[in-house]
């Protein structure tokens, strides 16, 4: 799993382009999909929990047309990224 962070401009203009071209590229590469959150204090803050391997993405993020897709989306520079994975869920 990656967790991605970015710094956006207009969060409609970001989440029309992750929801469709951002999303059928993505696939592409292997990713199985995404939970997207927003910071309630920084909004131009987005923060990406993606179902996808290190290699996939970093062959994603290697493509221009990837690059095309982010800046078209109005990411203010490239993501910021972990490798992450589960160990567990708990309830309240």
């Amino acid at each position: 799993m990656i967790l991605a962070r970015v710094r956006i401009g207009d969060f409609d203009q970001f989440w029309s382009v992750f929801t469709t071209r951002g999303a059928e590229h993505r696939r592409k590469y292997g990713s199985t999909g995404a939970k997207v959150l927003r910071n309630q204090e920084e909004r131009d803050e987005v923060v990406v929990l993606f179902d996808w391997s290190e290699e996939d993405y970093k062959r994603f993020l290697a493509d221009p047309q990837a690059r095309e897709i982010m800046a078209s989306a109005g990411l203010k520079g490239p993501p910021e990224h972990t490798v992450v994975e589960p160990v567990g869920e708990i309830g309240s």
